[in-house]
């Protein structure tokens, strides 16, 4: 599956061997989701995506993934701030 993670620096947890990416799907012009996407570094395979919001104030706007060590990831947003946690 090909991602497109155009605006946020992306990152490789070593932990699990996942990159966390923030992206944002090809589609047509009037939608505007956004989503954290957890790939495989092995493989390149997406593990699993999360809808983090639409619309432009959900725009990472050349922002960084961050990975906190209890497994929370954060976003700065156009808006503030994301925290996408695991659902355990």
């Amino acid at each position: 599956m090909e991602v497109s993670s155009p605006w946020a620096t992306a990152k490789l947890s070593l932990a699990n061997g996942l990159i966390y990416a923030y992206t944002k799907p090809k589609g047509p012009v009037n939608t505007d989701a956004w989503y954290l996407a957890a790939i495989d570094f092995e493989t390149g395979e997406t593990v699993y995506k999360v809808l983090t919001g639409t619309g432009w104030l959900y725009n990472a706007a050349m922002g960084v993934v961050y990975l906190s060590p209890d497994g929370a990831v954060y976003v700065g947003l156009m808006a503030g701030v994301v925290k996408i946690e695991d659902g355990r």
